[in-house]
């Protein structure tokens, strides 16, 4: 797959790929928060992947708040 150059990238680690879906810690809920990808970067986001996004796990205790709706792969 090519990626335009402006294209926003996953996050993790030796990925190429477009992200889709933007993850947000809430320490103050235990919740992590999985978001469409907003228009503008936001620092304390992590931008994914669809394959990425869909092997999140959270830390015990904690819950994913899967926001995307249809958006979800």
């Amino acid at each position: 797959m090519v990626v335009r150059s402006d294209a926003r990238l996953c996050a993790r680690p030796e990925c190429g790929r477009a992200a889709t879906s933007s993850l947000t810690y809430h320490y103050a809920s235990s919740a992590v928060w999985m978001d469409p990808l907003p228009s503008e970067r936001e620092p304390s986001h992590y931008d994914l992947c669809d394959l990425h996004a869909a092997r999140v796990q959270v830390p015990h205790g904690w819950r994913l708040v899967d926001r995307r709706g249809a958006h979800a792969p």
